[in-house]
């Protein structure tokens, strides 16, 4: 099965540096297979027999081992991948595609509501299934912008990226 793993927070501002090269040799060490990687901040795409929640953990593991980093890691398939970008509540016509942001949860929520504070005129979020997509008309990086699940920023219970790189994975994983 074709899967792309998200890890979180990896090459962010001088923090848990990892080459992507030496990831990607890594994770042909643990038998993924057809391993790439796109761009510099933790996507790796390869094809494994294993259950997703199986590679999530043997890659977690081996990240710890090979390079010391505790680092939360994410494997999705293809078709949740195509999923989530179906189901970007976002119209491209209305809304700017460059201050979309998926976040992909890395666990179910037990609750189905999310807590918004400090939202600014025009941010928006939506939560569907797994991925909560936020729309910020100004930029993420200067926004106020807290969002909770079940009590927790969701800045750490998901791994975010943005809709034109969620594209990228999705033609990259259909491709090879």
């Amino acid at each position: 099965m074709r899967a792309v793993a998200l890890l979180r927070g990896i090459n962010v501002g001088g923090k848990n540096s990892l080459k992507m090269e030496a990831l990607k040799t890594m994770c042909e060490s643990i038998g993924f297979e057809q391993v790439s990687t796109y761009i510099n901040s933790g996507n790796v795409i390869f094809e494994t027999t294993m259950a997703l929640d199986e590679a999530s953990s043997i890659l977690r593991e081996a990240i710890a081992k090979h390079f010391v980093l505790e680092i939360p890691t994410l494997v999705l398939s293809m078709e949740t991948i195509a999923s989530a970008l179906a189901h970007n509540p976002f119209d491209p016509a209305t809304h700017n595609p460059s201050y979309i942001l998926f976040y992909f949860l890395f666990d179910t929520p037990q609750s189905a509501s999310l807590d918004i504070r400090h939202a600014t005129m025009g941010e928006e979020v939506r939560r569907l299934g797994n991925v909560v997509y936020i729309y910020y008309p100004e930029g993420s990086g200067r926004s106020k912008l807290d969002v909770r699940i079940d009590g927790k920023k969701l800045s750490l219970v998901s791994t975010s990226r943005n809709v034109t790189t969620v594209e990228k994975l999705r033609n990259l994983m259909e491709k090879e």
